[in-house]
């Protein structure tokens, strides 16, 4: 899969992307010289999932091998290209029961439901401001849609990456539903501890999330 968001002649006035996947009241494009794009990686042996994955782990502290564990295990990765080169990552997965309860004692509503999940939402810094958030975030959210065994699609966000971050989800229809102080921690099985770095905390996250759910 693959989606090309395309570039701006120099010559013309700006005009946002049509693409249904990118808002265009939302959508900045790129210059002439750039040729961004969205790709779902469905092999664990996709010559960008390395590339993918030291992205992701620099900026969001996922795990070594989150990403292709996330792809062996069933999941999706997303990333966003430019040029050529992995400027933007995001997965969506199946939340197994056992992670389910635990997000369910958090968030009662969640209980008896079939969870997806979308997080490791990384963009580079030079790549900000085109949109690749959205886009990446909406193609998982159907990724996730278009399966017949999830019932609701959970996003965790930092509280301190601000509503820049957070109105993304908004704008693609998630509902904010709380706000939760050491969630990651709340929501991790105590013998098997999240595998992850967080770039604020370290190697135990206690930050604040803000919660999305769909619908």
């Amino acid at each position: 899969m693959s989606i090309d968001i395309p570039a701006r002649s120099s010559e013309t006035a700006a005009t946002p992307s049509t693409d249904a996947t990118v808002n265009p009241t939302r959508f900045e494009p790129p210059t002439i010289s750039e040729r961004l794009s969205i790709h779902r990686l469905d092999s664990a042996d996709h010559p960008l999932l390395t590339e993918a994955q030291n992205l992701a782990t620099r900026l969001v502290g996922t795990t070594e091998n989150g990403l292709r564990e996330t792809i062996e295990s069933g999941g999706a990765v997303i990333i966003a290209v430019r040029n050529g080169e992995v400027v933007g990552t995001t997965t969506a997965y199946l939340v197994d029961t056992a992670d389910a309860e635990l997000l369910a004692a958090v968030l009662p509503e969640l209980a008896g439901q079939r969870l997806g999940q979308v997080e490791d939402v990384a963009v580079d810094y030079s790549a900000r401001g085109h949109g690749l958030a959205s886009a990446m975030v909406a193609e998982a959210t159907e990724w996730l849609n278009d399966r017949d065994d999830v019932d609701c699609i959970v996003i965790a966000s930092w509280e301190h990456q601000g509503p820049n971050a957070h109105n993304i989800y908004r704008r693609l229809d998630y509902r904010e539903v709380a706000t939760v102080e050491d969630f990651w921690n709340k929501t991790s099985d105590p013998e098997h501890p999240a595998e992850s770095s967080c770039p604020e905390c370290g190697p135990t996250c206690g930050c604040t999330a803000i919660v999305f759910v769909m619908p």
